[in-house]
């Protein structure tokens, strides 16, 4: 009985074995999440992963706890919303779950654009948005338009269908940019047509660059502190740069995280580097850096004289013991750790 025994042991011990590890390397795949690029429209106000990705494999516990994540949320104001993959990420790890468990494509972005219930003002703007597209040759997508005083009651009023409305602005001969106000020309299938003046806050979508944290004068941006971003731009007087004018560039002033980076802010490399005299006493910015973070020293005062790229003696304002520290330009040191 005792031989019985042990020969049937050692199978069941064996399937008992290999039945706990088969789950875990089904589990261990990771769910596989990919935007729907480059824009989808949400009837909801709530932005969630389910409806703008698409979620494949992995755990089946993991892909609904993913998909329910909500990401954002439309505003009365807000229609379109930039969402990128490094932002899906981010949002899955707060809730907690481990990166091992889901894989997310770099570098993909779209946008969410909210389909709202069919109301007379945001079929004109609709109306609008589509011959802008026609008549300058922009995606759809690109273009944000809003009525800044809303058509509901006019359009109601002169007994035009909503369902059928055809738009007819008169455009300037150059893209508008900001608060214009056009005359439009209001039709519907019956064919009732009506004429009224509309003031419409026009914007364009660009592709821009932010800081990720907050950024010193003098200090060089490099792809770890920036990230592009897409946002409406409605103000033709500012000027922003471009990633490549940003990337490997000197910030001229102090930048605020999460802030745009116009082209006033930053200067090249090679101007930074301009042969700077640094006279004893002058009081001047540190930068102490250490990996991805900085601290910034403000108001040290040199103990000697130096041009950019000499490495001085400054008072520590804080501690006032004497650190030395490289000058980069004529109002910054830096110190590496």
């Amino acid at each position: 009985m005792k031989r019985w025994t042990t020969t049937w042991i050692v199978p069941v011990l064996l399937a008992s074995v290999v039945s706990a590890w088969l789950p875990s390397r089904s589990w261990a795949q990771p769910v596989d999440i990919q935007l729907r690029s480059p824009h989808v429209t949400i009837a909801g106000t709530t932005i969630r992963i389910a409806d703008i990705a698409d979620l494949r494999g992995g755990s089946a516990t993991v892909r609904r706890a993913i998909a329910d994540l909500d990401l954002d949320e439309f505003t009365a104001t807000e229609f379109a919303i930039d969402i990128t993959s490094e932002r899906v990420r981010y949002r899955i790890l707060l809730a907690g779950i481990d990166d091992r468990q889901f894989s997310v494509r770099p570098g993909d972005r779209l946008v969410a654009r909210h389909v709202a219930p069919l109301n007379a003002s945001r079929a004109v703007e609709l109306g609008i948005c589509r011959q802008l597209s026609e008549v300058f040759a922009i995606s759809e997508d690109s273009i944000d338009v809003q009525l800044l005083v809303p058509l509901d009651a006019a359009v109601q009023g002169c007994g035009l269908d909503v369902a059928t409305l055809r738009v007819a602005a008169q455009l300037p001969a150059e893209l508008p940019i900001g608060q214009r106000n056009i005359e439009l020309t209001l039709s519907d299938a019956s064919g009732h047509t009506h004429t009224l003046n509309a003031a419409v806050r026009f914007a364009v979508y660009r592709d821009l660059v932010m800081v990720k944290g907050n950024v010193s004068r003098g200090e060089l941006l490099d792809e770890s502190k920036i990230e592009r971003v897409r946002r409406p731009i409605d103000n033709p007087q500012v000027r922003f740069a471009s990633y490549d004018q940003v990337v490997g560039s000197v910030a001229q002033s102090d930048l605020q995280q999460f802030s745009l980076v116009k082209s006033h802010a930053i200067k090249s490399a090679d101007t930074a580097v301009e042969q700077v005299e640094i006279r004893r006493n002058m009081l001047m910015n540190i930068i102490v850096r250490q990996g991805g973070l900085s601290v910034t020293l403000k108001n040290a005062r040199a103990r000697q004289n130096g041009r950019v790229g000499d490495t001085i003696e400054f008072i520590n304002p804080t501690t006032q013991r004497i650190i030395r520290a490289k000058i980069i330009d004529s109002m910054t040191a830096l110190i590496e750790m």
